[in-house]
Order: structure tokens, then C-alpha cells, then sequence
């Protein structure tokens, strides 16, 4: 779910005790009120995973606060031993820590699959995978490479958590979508930075690198009982998904195997 502006409003919820609520212009035309998760009673048990989802993504980087022993999914309290937190797939390039943690049930283990899903194709976001299991997406790129900077030949490092991400930078005049890649390195003064670097640089400046490639797993549907609300729900994050291999990713592939300046491959593959 796109947004186009926020604006900041402060309540009183008593003499003593003031909060701020965000209040959301959404690409629609419509107006969405997000309340801090601490504030927020509101049962989710007649809204559709979808919209639960959209709700999630609108309120993530607005609080830090989160209610203890709560699912965000269906917003009930649940024994701490029945819970899971989880960072989101590749969502460190945008949210860090405690603004990029969903917590939920064991039982909505698959909500969380959706929920990367969407979060993933909505950034356009291929997560990093440097030692991790269980990612439903990833590339291979390796955790050190070298880029250029500043004239300079130096080294970088990819983190877990953090992505690759596709998009046109107006800053570097972009004509397509490209692949940025986010890079730590250390600067001149020997401080940590960070920068993200166009797949472009670190293949010119990383021989080892001979082939890139693409990771998705799907959510198993057959798991799931057919024309249940499940299934169906599942179904439609698994063809968002589809739909954006094919529509986004695809194309920007195209673009960098046609540009006559590197001779990596890439490939997408399943599992």
C-alpha cells in the first residue's frame, strides 16, 4: 500500500498523558489514521489478511513501542512461549531494529510468509542471505566484495537482513531500474558508512563474482484446504509474487544482461 504524505497529530488521552497519531494520505485519495501500537484495541478479527498486512506496513518506522505477549497479525495476547519475532525478510536496508521486528503466534507462521511477500514487493527488496536459513527469498551475492569510490578500489561488506534493492536512483540520472546493492564498508577516517552501490560497480570490481542469482520459495498451497480463507490468501501472495519476478524483476535483469558491460549471468531459480 503506497503512501503519499503523513502529518503528525497529538492527542490527549488525559491530563497526564499525551500520545501522537499519524494521519496518512494513501495513493487512493483516502486518509488512513495510524494509532501507536500501545493505544490501538481495535480486534482484527472481521478485517482481511490483506488489509491487516497494508495496516502493519503503514505503521512500520512511525513507533518503537510495541505490546508485550502480542500477535500484530490478529492483535491478541498470547503466552510468550507461543511467540515468535521475527525480523522482516531484507528490511534492514529501510527499518532497523525494534522498527523492522513483527511478532505473531506460531500458528500464523504463514501470515508471516505473506507478510514477507508483500513487504519484499512492495520495496522491491531481494534480501541478502550470508548465513541464514529459512528466507523465502534471496541472492548469492557474496558477504565481501570491492566496489569503486571516490576513485578508488575499496572493500565492502553485506550484512544479513539488508537487501538488494530495485529502483532508479534520480541522483544518478538513471534511465531504467537497476539493482542497488547496500554495502558497510569503512570510510577514510576509518568510521563505519554505508552506501548503496550499483550491482554494476561490485561485478567490474569483483572478478570472483561469475553468475548472479535469484532465490524464491513459495508458499506451499497445498497445505491448506481449497476455498477456505486461507488457501485463497495464500494463493494471492504467491501470484503478487509471481507477478512481480515477472514484471520487475525480470525487465531489470534484461536491462543489465543488454548492456554490454559486464558478462555475468544471471538467473532466477526456485526451491
Amino acid at each position: 500500500m503506497a503512501c503519499h504524505g503523513v502529518t503528525k497529530q497529538y492527542v490527549s488521552l488525559n491530563d497526564k498523558l499525551t500520545t501522537v497519531t499519524y494521519n496518512v494520505d494513501l495513493a487512493d485519495g483516502s486518509k488512513k489514521q495510524i494509532l501507536p501500537p500501545i493505544f490501538n484495541n481495535e480486534s482484527n478479527d472481521d478485517k482481511k489478511l490483506i488489509q491487516v498486512i497494508d495496516d502493519i506496513i503503514l505503521r512500520l518506522g512511525l513507533f518503537s513501542s510495541k505490546k508485550i505477549d502480542f500477535d500484530d497479525f490478529d492483535n491478541v495476547l498470547c503466552k510468550s512461549e507461543d511467540l515468535v519475532e521475527e525480523v522482516i525478510e531484507g528490511s534492514a536496508s529501510i527499518y532497523r531494529v525494534p522498527f523492522n521486528l513483527i511478532t505473531y503466534h506460531k500458528k500464523n507462521t504463514w501470515k508471516m510468509r505473506c507478510f514477507n511477500i508483500a513487504f519484499r514487493t512492495l520495496y522491491n527488496l531481494i534480501p541478502n542471505n550470508i548465513d541464514m536459513t529459512g528466507l523465502m527469498s534471496y541472492h548469492d551475492l557474496p558477504k565481501n566484495i570491492k566496489f569503486e569510490r571516490n576513485g578508488d578500489i575499496i572493500d565492502g561488506e553485506l550484512y544479513n537482513h539488508e537487501s538488494i534493492k530495485i529502483h532508479k536512483s534520480k541522483s544518478r540520472n538513471d534511465e531504467t531500474e537497476q539493482f542497488y546493492v547496500r554495502v558497510n564498508f569503512l570510510d577514510e577516517h576509518q568510521e563505519a558508512c554505508f552506501k548503496d552501490v550499483n550491482l554494476l560497480n561490485i561485478l567490474k570490481h569483483t572478478p570472483e563474482i561469475e553468475s548472479v542469482n535469484f532465490f524464491f520459495k513459495f508458499i506451499e498451497e497445498e497445505k491448506f484446504e481449497e476455498e477456505t480463507e486461507e488457501y485463497e490468501n495464500v494463493k494471492f501472495y504467491n501470484m503478487l509474487q509471481s507477478r512481480w519476478i515477472l514484471d520487475v524483476l525480470t525487465p531489470t535483469i534484461d536491462n543489465y544482461c543488454n548492456c554490454n558491460q559486464i558478462n555475468n549471468n544471471f538467473h532466477i531459480r526456485y526451491f
